[in-house]
């Protein structure tokens, strides 16, 4: 993971032109079966997908799928994984990107989203943790400038629902069942040693 994205943000480093590369927006419904819900909205800067397809070895730009091919491919590889719905459209700078997921376990979403996971279930206890960037990453002050300055205007935010009350989580503020997190790419790197590994509990 640390090599991946240190990989990622050399070749972002080329891109000064870009001023607002990703919104991503991620809902999460899961069910009292173990399977569930995932929908993802999200805008991509065209010039980001342009230079993706040329990036270095085989690291991704950005670590999201790009068209609908790329969901189906994915989808192919994981037979608990069915794209549901897929929407996309694009204005001169823009992509925009909608797509509903149905999943049968976390633990295959983690690995079609190549976010590691692991969700823990003992009883009536369950958890789950995402490890969105490696306790232990780091970055020089003059590759957070940059990134910070390319990055000014991204945000990511996390709507989660689970089918008990949340007893914990790292991050976001928890209402019964659901938990809401609003962050961004520079908060996620400036976290530098502690990393973003978020676990919630319910």
């Amino acid at each position: 993971m640390h090599n991946r994205y240190s990989l990622l943000f050399l070749v972002l480093l080329m891109i000064f032109s870009l001023t607002s590369c990703l919104t991503l927006n991620t809902r999460l419904e899961h069910g009292s079966s173990g399977s569930g819900k995932l929908f993802l909205e999200y805008r991509l800067d065209k010039k980001a997908i342009g230079v993706q397809k040329n990036a270095l070895g085989d690291t991704a730009l950005i670590p999201l799928p790009v068209n609908r091919s790329d969901f189906e491919q994915n989808a192919l590889l994981f037979s608990e994984i069915v794209l549901k719905n897929y929407e996309e459209r694009e204005d001169e700078s823009y992509v925009y990107i909608k797509a509903e997921l149905d999943y049968q376990n976390l633990d295959e979403l983690c690995r079609f989203l190549n976010i590691p996971g692991n969700h823990k279930s003992s009883g009536t206890e369950n958890s789950l943790t995402f490890t969105f960037l490696e306790p232990g990453t780091k970055l020089d002050a003059d590759t957070l400038n940059i990134i910070e300055a390319l990055f000014a205007d991204d945000s990511l935010k996390f709507d989660f629902s689970f089918p008990d009350n949340i007893k914990s989580s790292t991050y976001g503020k928890v209402t019964g069942n659901q938990v809401s997190y609003q962050t961004s790419l520079n908060s996620v790197y400036e976290k530098g040693a502690e990393g973003f590994v978020w676990t919630i509990s319910w």
